[in-house]
């Protein structure tokens, strides 16, 4: 690879060079080639050699330029994924960290982050899933008392109430209970006033 009437000094140069291309330290084997052209500026091989560390050179960096952009946009996917699951934006958060994987497979983290999420999201439907049930029972006996209300059977009504209040603590069935309460007070009242006015009646008529 080298020309018939070569310079010592420049063999040894190429011979270091090819060396150091072959360690993959580009950037020494370049200088060595470089030296060897000084000696011999005619010399193909080394011209040879420089233009191909420079395009493995431009590969590197554009692979570096590549990996960089990467690595920023997966950093930063990465960023909004946490904030997201910061504030329990738990889809949306999922959503990212798998955009992030997208971009780098590799990766764990986020992988780790979406089996959390997933963890939290079937709890939740869980959490909701009960808060319905239990809403569906409340909603039932609160229709069933209001019936019963109406159709002024106070008694089976207030105890309708009092189970609905034992599901949840509501207002609504609290304010029923204690209208029922006044309601039977003031048929307590009149069932006493009338029992009092035909005993003083029936009093009246056995004297005359």
């Amino acid at each position: 690879h080298q020309g018939v009437y070569l310079p010592e000094e420049a063999k040894q140069l190429i011979t270091e060079a090819d060396k150091l291309l072959g360690d993959k330290s580009y950037e020494n084997a370049k200088g060595k080639y470089n030296e060897a052209l000084v000696v011999k500026s005619e010399e193909q091989y080394p011209k040879d050699k420089i233009a191909e560390i420079d395009g493995l050179l431009a590969e590197m960096a554009k692979k570096d330029a590549e990996q960089k952009a990467k690595d920023e946009q997966y950093q930063q996917l990465v960023k909004e994924g946490d904030r997201l699951f910061s504030g329990k934006e738990y889809e949306n958060s999922k959503g990212k960290y798998n955009e992030a994987l997208a971009v780098k497979s590799e990766e764990q983290y986020p992988k780790d982050k979406i089996a959390e999420i997933d963890g939290l999201l079937a709890e939740i439907a869980l959490k909701e899933k009960a808060a319905a049930e239990l809403q569906a029972k409340y909603d039932a006996l609160i229709s069933s008392a209001d019936k019963k209300f109406t159709g002024k059977d106070y008694e089976s009504a207030k105890n309708i109430y009092t189970d609905a209040l034992k599901l949840k603590d509501e207002q609504y069935p609290k304010d029923k209970i204690k209208e029922i309460d006044t309601l039977l007070e003031e048929l307590a009242r009149k069932k006493a006033e009338e029992e009092a006015a035909k005993m003083a009646q029936g009093e009246i008529d056995a004297k005359y």
